[in-house]
């Protein structure tokens, strides 16, 4: 019964998360003994061009997104105000410039020269204000005994600080709309704009005429900080003693707006008119901007803007329309709460050949626990660069083979250079270099693709797109705490994603401790799978199937003695198992009822999604020499819907005593008297691939994969078909013998999960017993106890049993009699 087999998994698997795992299971973990999250960590492609989003220090066991905040120590400078050093002065000023992230309030009570005190919990600093400039302010927040303040930081200078000068936020990118005076470099014009966001004040660009020198002072700047920050507070002002923006108007792009940018277009009318004479992408997209504050007379020199609260900003646009001189020495964007979006990567990491199992991690929320989450994805691969990366050749096209002298064998059949040796960067093969490296094999594409370090070396202007590897690596697979790694086993490398995402600045997931489970050597080295007849099948009509698997065994591996098979409705019966050791020749299997032998198998588990086959393990030969082993299951079941895919795992169970559980996972040993986990299994998956010719050895057609596509055209129009009620009557008198009731349907023609009901009436019409669960198409079972709601086991008579699905359609219930006696 499906719910039956549900609790029974959820309660072994609550005993495997408080108990040990089984003896022959490894584990990784991160942080780990010589490995922490930042050792871990992938570094960005691009040394210039990037801004870390992850918080490796705040845990020493785990990370989170990166909270814009600095810890600022409060300098300790004596004397006073008028006998200030220029250093000291510096410092001063320096300190001044950054603003409370929250209020700074006295730690301890000061008595002040002229009598006043100042007592514990006194706000010294408002939250979002200037530290102070003077010294006299600066030692009393000392005297308070306050050590360091947090800051927020300006996300549009360095984060870390950028390595090379013309970078600000390493993700910033500026650009603008505006005619200038005298012929500049691209260069030379891109350091003025640098100065305005270098975090230094002294560093300006300034729009001031002069004699013979007309300034058109009307120009519009965008701004894009490279993602999306919470900014509480944009700032900007003037070199102090030049003049002050007169007019201005701040707009932000709008979240979910952006869009894609096919080429510089300025009549593209997906994004407007965009300016002249000249338009610099920001980035392959482009927001709606909305307007946040304008000011079409503008009176103050330092020009603050605040979001409370604070608000997602990644875009931006200053547009400056005034006749009038003015100066500017910093653009100042204030972060304050957590990045609403984040993403760590390591590094691929080396794992054993191994089956990979279970995956944990602990989670800390901050703030609202509703508003933030975490995503966590693993991919194994074969090599150690899960990316694609291309450049531009010399004809701008994107390529993903090296610079220089590249050759490979041209493998084009009918080809004129067929067989021979050739150079993918020769100008002479442009046109059909495509074609040239799509022929070869994959191997030889990995050999030649650009390397990780190459790809860094690349100048700007050659780097392009960078995709992921699905041929070399599985993809990056969701993961659930505690549940099993679905990325497949047996690779050389490995490789976690985490995703942290937040609605709320103030609210953030934390990941801690992340470790997974993993058997090495594998049992078997590579197992793949097809199923026939794969096609022509009658939708709910009993078929014999044919499920052929392949195994690799090498000279390491265990072997196997288990095959999980899951299934979309309870099977009638096994047919027949054949195997073939590695001589070509089919041996059939007979059926054991007890622990099977050489030449048999047994028929361990059946349920209505699955069935478990025992058998003598296989693996590598008697010397433990590599070999391949042919296995076909043949067996009566029926489809429900169009298309069923078909799985099954390979195991092997060591332990001779216990109780089994077998759930999707693969299977659970536990104690005979108790819960306690002895051992947990793991399954190796089977591939889908081409395994036997069907059609050439049992008349079957196959698609060279797991999957059945059904006919529906004989289906009929119920929803509920093929109920049966087994034994009938049944006796629920408490000696074990036909004490239940099974009612076991068909649900057919569902698209999503909907309600079943499973009700018992009297003759009265009056219910004595409902059993409710969600379902899927496809084959279920229940059982009934003979007892009411209550728990009271009914009289003796006839009772009515109706199936039902809540949907919108008719025919959505079967009824039908059932006899209770004693």
């Amino acid at each position: 019964m499906r719910s039956g087999i549900c609790c029974m998994v959820a309660l072994a698997l609550v005993a495997l998360a408080q108990g040990p795992a089984s003896a022959e299971l490894s584990t990784f973990s991160l942080p780990g003994k010589n490995l922490t999250w930042h050792d871990a960590e992938e570094g960005s492609l691009s040394v210039s061009r990037y801004l870390e989003p992850i918080d490796t220090e705040r845990f020493s066991d785990g990370i989170l997104p990166i909270y814009p905040v600095r810890m600022v120590p409060v300098p300790v400078i004596a004397g006073a105000d008028s006998t200030l050093s220029a250093a000291a002065d510096s410092t001063l000023f320096v300190f001044s410039r950054y603003l409370a992230q929250q209020e700074v309030v006295a730690q301890q009570q000061v008595v002040l020269e002229d009598g006043t005190t100042i007592q514990p919990g006194q706000v010294l600093i408002p939250r979002w204000g200037n530290f102070p400039r003077q010294l006299s302010q600066v030692q009393l927040l000392r005297q308070a005994g306050i050590t360091e303040i947090p800051a927020m930081i300006n996300v549009a200078e360095g984060h870390p600080f950028p390595p090379v000068a013309d970078k600000y936020n390493k993700g910033l990118t500026i650009t603008w709309q505006a005619i200038f005076e005298r012929s500049m470099t691209y260069d030379r014009m891109q350091g003025f704009m640098a100065s305005i966001f270098d975090n230094d004040p002294s560093t300006h660009f300034e729009r001031i005429d002069r004699v013979g020198q007309d300034v058109q002072q009307t120009w519009i700047l965008y701004m894009d900080l490279g993602r999306y920050f919470p900014v509480r507070l944009v700032r900007f002002y003037p070199t102090p003693g030049l003049p002050k923006v007169s007019s201005y108007t701040l707009l932000s792009g709008a979240v979910d707006t952006e869009k894609h940018i096919a080429g510089l277009n300025i009549d593209d009318p997906t994004v407007g008119q965009i300016g002249f004479p000249r338009f610099d992408r920001l980035s392959r997209i482009l927001p709606t901007f909305v307007v946040d504050q304008s000011e079409p007379i503008n009176l103050e020199d330092t020009v603050a803007v605040f979001f409370d609260p604070p608000k997602m900003m990644r875009f931006s646009r200053l547009d400056f329309r005034t006749s009038l001189d003015y100066d500017l020495a910093e653009i100042e964007f204030f972060g304050d709460g957590f990045l609403p979006e984040a993403s760590y990567v390591t590094k691929p990491l080396p794992l054993p050949s191994a089956t990979l199992g279970r995956i944990f991690w602990d989670e800390e929320k901050i703030g609202d626990p509703a508003k933030s989450r975490a995503l966590v994805r693993m991919q194994t691969g074969v090599n150690q660069e899960p990316q694609v990366m291309f450049r531009l050749n010399d004809f701008g096209v994107p390529v993903e083979w090296k610079e220089g002298v590249v050759k490979v064998q041209d493998r084009r059949p009918g080809s004129k250079t067929f067989g021979q040796p050739v150079d993918l960067n020769d100008p002479n093969f442009n046109l059909v270099v495509r074609e040239i490296f799509s022929a070869l094999s994959d191997a030889e594409r990995a050999a030649v693709r650009l390397t990780r370090a190459e790809y860094q070396n690349l100048p700007g202007n050659k780097r392009s797109t960078i995709e992921p590897d699905v041929v070399f690596w599985s993809g990056a697979q969701p993961v659930e705490n505690g549940g099993f790694i679905k990325a497949p086993g047996g690779r050389p490398y490995f490789q976690i994603q985490v995703e942290f995402t937040s609605d709320d600045p103030e609210s953030a997931t934390a990941i801690r401790s992340l470790r997974f489970e993993y058997s090495a050597p594998q049992t078997i080295s590579q197992i793949y799978g097809e199923i026939a007849p794969a096609t022509n099948v009658k939708a709910g009509q009993d078929t014999t199937f044919v499920l052929a698997l392949k195994a690799l065994f090498e000279g390491g591996n265990k072997g196997f003695n288990r095959l999980q098979v899951f299934t979309p409705t309870r099977i009638e019966r096994i047919e027949a198992v054949q195997i073939d050791l590695g001589g070509g020749v089919l041996q059939d299997l007979v059926q054991s009822q007890g622990s099977p032998q050489e030449g048999q198998f047994q028929q361990l588990f059946t349920d209505d999604e699955q069935f478990v086959l025992a058998f003598p393990k296989l693996g590598p030969d008697l010397g433990g020499k590599a070999r391949e082993v042919l296995l076909k299951v043949r067996f009566k079941a029926r489809v429900i819907d169009f298309r069923t895919n078909f799985r099954a795992n390979a195991l092997l169970d060591s332990l001779s005593t216990g109780r089994r559980v077998f759930n999707t996972n693969g299977i659970v040993a536990l104690a005979d008297s108790g819960i306690d986990t002895l051992a947990l299994f793991l399954p190796q998956g089977l591939e889908a691939r081409d395994v036997v010719n069907f059609l050439q050895t049992d008349q079957l057609e196959d698609s060279n994969s797991l999957a059945v596509t059904a006919d529906l055209s004989s289906q009929s129009k119920e929803l509920v078909t093929k109920l049966k009620m087994e034994p009938n009557p049944f006796t629920p008198n408490g000696d074990l013998v036909n004490d239940q009731l099974q009612v076991s349907f068909d649900v057919q023609r569902l698209t999503a999960a909907r309600p079943i009901k499973v009700e018992i009436f009297d003759l009265s019409g009056q219910r004595v017993r409902s059993i409710e669960q969600e379902a899927v198409s496809g084959g279920y079972s229940q059982n009934w106890d003979g007892r009411d709601g209550e728990g009271k086991l009914v009289a003796p008579g006839l009772y009515l049993v109706r199936v039902s699905v809540d949907a919108d359609a008719a025919n959505s219930a079967q009824v039908h009699l059932v006899s209770v006696a004693y």
